[in-house]
């Protein structure tokens, strides 16, 4: 080990990213705070990833890799902590990667403000087959940007009980966690185990910080991504039951009254999610006990005083209760509305496209296409670097190289920022409106 005590103990659970784990290491490798010990906890990788690992080991004293006897990332993080020698603890997934100032930027927070934990804010890192698209997350919104660079305590906002929920964006205090028995649900799998430790650090945290930095990677929307599992209200239930039966069995008060909100938002935001699988692996008799397990609870709470007033956005708990009420009314409701989206859409689209855009926006148009057979035979933008890219198997042209050839195509505009000057530029080359789709 190295000489100095570390100042950050990084915890990096880790099953079969070995196509991640070299940029995810040695982004934490390269932090400009060296006073770091890096516990990586595998879970019996099979693809290489363990064997990665145990190099970096050899090669760097920071370093230390142990093998979990459990596949359960509530264990394995859990597992990490005990195993830990410094002050501060960080979670760094092992298919992410940091910002190079990231542990040195919250570490000097933290100690400044004598603080339980501090987070920043991150940044959705999109992989279309290699095609990376970057988009920033901001938690606060205008009405709750007061809260960045404050020490407060949770109650201050109760916006975080229902915006905050990624705990690989911040650090904490060991000693904290330790003497509050703020520790992961080890349950199996990697799945939803942040539910309940974000509420158990919001219930027990008196000093809490929030900064606008972006200094966490967070890669979203490849296969491995559990918040598309057809398995995910059995997921939302056994965190809150471990909350409510377990860990808080028996609290009364103001935190309480939010978790039982945020158990309501949970179900709503999660079935809505088995919706739109439409089907795909989704077991009903397992999404009905779930169903009925939080509606039992959020019901008792509502009747017997626990939950005695509404913090949430209250369009959004009108749709909670009228799910809660008749579950199958609102999925009807609820597929109805999707397909009139879909049809909307679909009516604006031509038999052949070319999409105007290679952001997020575009990549959503395009997937779009691809799933209702619409044909798209190119992809254009202003931005020259990208000419000649082929995206998704799609060549990226400069624009003037299609609009020049006059074709009967409809031209889709997915530009959330600029659609409007790319509308101008369309009509100036002589497309007619007809012939343009803004994308929304």
């Amino acid at each position: 080990m190295q000489d100095r005590k570390p100042l950050v103990s990084v915890i990096m659970p880790s099953l079969n990213v070995v196509k991640y784990i070299d940029e995810c290491i040695q982004s934490v490798l390269n932090q400009s705070l060296k006073e770091i010990e890096i516990i990586c906890v595998d879970a019996g990788s099979t693809d290489g990833t363990y064997e990665r690992l145990k190099e970096y080991e050899t090669n760097d004293s920071r370093v230390r890799v142990i093998l979990s006897d459990k596949r359960s990332y509530g264990y394995q993080v859990n597992l990490g902590i005990k195993e830990s020698n410094a002050k501060y603890i960080g979670i760094v997934e092992t298919d992410d990667y940091v910002d190079e100032n990231m542990f040195d930027i919250l570490y000097n927070r933290a100690e400044d403000n004598n603080l339980d934990f501090v987070k920043a804010d991150f940044t959705f890192l999109y992989d279309f087959d290699g095609y990376y698209l970057y988009k920033p997350a901001k938690l606060f919104d205008e009405n709750t940007n007061k809260f960045y660079n404050k020490v407060i305590q949770p109650l201050d906002c109760t916006y975080l009980y229902f915006h905050d929920f990624n705990v690989w964006k911040g650090i904490y205090n060991r000693e904290f966690l330790i003497e509050n028995d703020v520790m992961f649900n080890e349950s199996a799998g990697a799945s939803f185990q942040d539910i309940g430790f974000q509420q158990l650090l919001l219930y027990y945290a008196k000093r809490c910080m929030y900064i606008p930095e972006k200094l966490y990677y967070y890669r979203f929307g490849h296969m491995t991504n559990s918040s598309v599992s057809p398995k995910i209200l059995q997921f939302v239930k056994q965190e809150f039951e471990h909350l409510l039966d377990n860990k808080l069995n028996g609290m009364t008060g103001r935190k309480i009254e939010l978790i039982y909100q945020k158990m309501g938002l949970d179900l709503w935001s999660q079935y809505n999610v088995l919706i739109d699988l439409n089907g795909s692996g989704v077991k009903k008799e397992d999404v009905d006990q779930c169903y009925q397990w939080i509606k039992q609870k959020l019901f008792i709470a509502l009747n017997n005083g626990i939950v005695k007033s509404i913090d949430m956005n209250q369009t959004t708990w009108k749709q909670i209760t009228f799910l809660l009420d008749d579950k199958e009314a609102y999925t009807d409701k609820y597929l109805a509305m999707i397909q009139a989206k879909t049809d909307r859409i679909k009516s604006k689209l031509g038999k052949i496209n070319v999409i105007w855009g290679c952001g997020v926006y575009g990549m959503e148009a395009l997937n779009f296409c691809k799933k209702y057979g619409y044909d798209c035979i190119a992809l254009i933008d202003n931005n020259s670097k990208l000419w000649g890219r082929k995206i998704s198997g799609i060549e990226v042209k400069a624009p003037v190289d299609i609009i020049n050839k006059k074709l009967d195509v409809k031209y889709v505009v997915a530009n959330k920022l600029h659609s409007e000057e790319i509308e101008m530029q369309l009509k100036k080359n002589g497309v007619p409106d007809k012939s343009i789709v803004i994308w929304k």
